[in-house]
Formats: C-alpha cells, sequence, structure tokens
C-alpha cells in the first residue's frame, strides 16, 4: 500500500511521541506525546490539530476502536480508557511496570496490554 503525506503537523513544537491510532468511528487520530505526558488529538478530515489532553503521565501508547481509546502510561503504570468522542476517561486501571502495546477491539468488549520487564 503507498503512502504519502498529507498534511504536516502545524503545531510547530517537537518533542518525544510514541504511538498514534486512528479511530474510525470518530475519524481521530490520538498520538502519545511521551515527552509532555498528554495526548495529542487530530481530526483527520479537517487535518487540524483540535485538543491537548493533559494527564497521561509518560504515555507510551494509544490504540483506538470503535469510539474507544486505551493509552498505556508508563510514568504512572496504568492504562487509561477514554471515550474517543468526548474525551472524558471512563476508568484508568493500575497495569504491570512500564506498560507499552496495547490492542483494543471494541467489538470483542477487549482491552490488551503488554508490559516491558526488564531482568
Amino acid at each position: 500500500m503507498p503512502l504519502k503525506t498529507l498534511t504536516d503537523s502545524e503545531r510547530g513544537e517537537y518533542s518525544d511521541f510514541d504511538h498514534a491510532a486512528f479511530d474510525p468511528k470518530t475519524r481521530r487520530v490520538f498520538i502519545a506525546h511521551t515527552g509532555r505526558d498528554c495526548i495529542e488529538v487530530i481530526d483527520h478530515d479537517a487535518q487540524k490539530h483540535i485538543a491537548t489532553l493533559p494527564g497521561f503521565p509518560g504515555v507510551a501508547g494509544a490504540v483506538a476502536d470503535g469510539g474507544e481509546v486505551l493509552t498505556t502510561n508508563r510514568g504512572a503504570a496504568s492504562v487509561t480508557w477514554l471515550d474517543a468522542a468526548t474525551f472524558k476517561s471512563k476508568a484508568m486501571f493500575k497495569s504491570g511496570p512500564r506498560p507499552n502495546g496495547a490492542a483494543v477491539v471494541k467489538r470483542a468488549n477487549m482491552g490488551i496490554v503488554a508490559c516491558i520487564f526488564r531482568t
């Protein structure tokens, strides 16, 4: 599948970003902004930044499906469940240390998070 650039970020500031996810229901992109402990939200159709959601310590990942978003927060050893339309937090779950990768499947009512363990 060929990829093409549709637009560049208009934020003009760069920092440490990590995983991002597109939610087909809301047509928004949720980007883990690790360096600023927040989630950046882009409106895909308007191709513009619409929100910065604070309060995600060391956020390393964002996944989305059917209007649901999960974030992995390494700095708090937690996972946050968000409503993709309202940006409201539905729940916060403690996880193992250094949560990183995640998956969410709305139709199966399932979310999975993997943690990075060092031995």
